[in-house]
């Protein structure tokens, strides 16, 4: 996994003063979480597929802000999705996006609220690489025939 305008942050060393804001807020375990270095877009991309199930995430200043995310697979766009984020809590987001190669987060709007800038925090993202379903189906197809095997040895 290869992550673009990805910084990693913890609060908790004096990295953030103001403890109303989402980089603080937006830690959901441990210590860190990340974010947006330059409160542009910031992604993720590997050259084989994954599924980004959900993550954690929160406005660094800004009530009220949009983040989108676009899931892409080879260049086309195959999912989108609007965030609406706050400085108060990191909020949990069930993407499902799955079979993918590209993950893009940009942020807009909303209000200013401790500072300008459209940062925002992401935390325990959940991702995962897909089972191919030849392999799934492998399985399947020897499970069932382990079970026929002990069928027919109890007749």
């Amino acid at each position: 996994m290869n992550w673009t305008n990805f910084w990693v942050q913890n609060p908790q060393l004096g990295q953030v003063a103001n403890f109303d804001s989402g980089f603080y807020n937006g830690v959901v375990s441990a210590d860190y979480s990340a974010f947006n270095a330059d409160g542009g877009p910031a992604g993720i991309w590997s050259n084989s597929l994954f599924d980004f199930r959900s993550g954690y995430f929160a406005a660094a200043s800004r009530w009220g802000m949009q983040i989108t995310a676009n899931g892409y697979r080879d260049g086309n766009l195959l999912y989108q999705q609007q965030l609406l984020v706050n400085t108060d809590a990191a909020q949990l987001f069930s993407l499902n996006f799955a079979g993918i190669d590209s993950l893009e987060f940009v942020a807009s709007g909303g209000e200013e609220y401790l500072g300008a800038g459209f940062h925002f925090t992401l935390d325990n993202a959940d991702i995962a690489a897909p089972v191919p379903l030849p392999a799934a189906a492998w399985l399947l197809g020897s499970a069932l025939a382990g079970l026929l095997g002990l069928q027919r040895r109890k007749a």
